[in-house]
């Protein structure tokens, strides 16, 4: 029974840890997104 609560746990610490990887992830790459869209509505702007 202890090796199972283990386990659960285990499986519990992976899923915070790929969560927090993911959030980091999708928090550094936001700005470059975002940085993105704001050239492109410049470059369309300034055709215009």
């Amino acid at each position: 029974m202890v090796k199972g609560e283990e386990g659960r746990e285990g499986e519990r610490e992976r899923e915070i840890v790929i969560s927090l990887i993911i959030h980091s992830f999708i928090s550094l790459t936001a700005p470059l997104r975002i940085g993105r869209w704001e050239t492109a509505l410049l470059n369309t702007v300034e055709c215009f």
